[in-house]
């Protein structure tokens, strides 16, 4: 399995989203942390996308998993700009 950075990013927020939401649940942890877990899953889930569509060739479908890839981070930004905003004011 060859898992890049951004792969193991991924997976290490997503665990992290899965984890705080029984905190959640049980009145620990704010929703606005839950969401910036998400964001970030997001984010770097996106750039995985990215760098994968990078060692494709053409006709394996380049351009659909780089703007999947792309889509998804801006997602991911935007979950995350929002949770820190909304966070820290």
């Amino acid at each position: 399995m060859n898992l890049n950075r951004f792969s193991i990013l991924t997976i290490i927020f997503g665990v992290l989203c899965i984890i705080s939401i029984p905190l959640y649940i049980v009145n620990k942890l704010n929703i606005n942390y839950i969401i910036l877990m998400t964001g970030l899953t997001q984010l770097f889930s996106g750039l995985s996308h990215i760098k994968t569509s990078k060692n494709l060739t053409v006709k394996e479908g380049y351009n659909g998993t780089k703007i999947i890839g792309v889509t998804i981070s801006i997602i991911g930004v935007l979950l995350t700009f929002l949770a820190i905003n909304k966070i820290l004011l």
